[in-house]
């Protein structure tokens, strides 16, 4: 949080893993970045991702803050571009 809250950037990578490399993939976004601590819009979200993780029902957000990153950029990867 400090980092972001110093800087307001932030990167996200999303990846999927494969023993055969040709299915390695991922694609990492990056952008501006904000902590939402309370209001409408983090608590949407923090509603959002405990319906998506079950282990948000052992571990609930409660009042935790949450990043919002506006994306600027995204690359993209994967094994199978490297195989002929």
């Amino acid at each position: 949080m400090r980092n972001v809250v110093t800087n307001g950037r932030a990167s996200v990578v999303v990846d999927v893993w494969s023993e055969d490399w040709s299915g390695l993939r991922y694609v990492l976004l990056e952008g501006t970045a904000d902590v939402l601590e309370s209001g409408a819009e983090r608590d949407h979200a923090a509603t959002l991702l405990e319906a998506k993780y079950p282990q948000y029902a052992r571990l609930p957000l409660g009042d935790a803050p949450i990043i919002r990153v506006t994306v600027e950029r995204r690359h993209e990867w994967s094994g199978a571009e490297d195989r002929p």
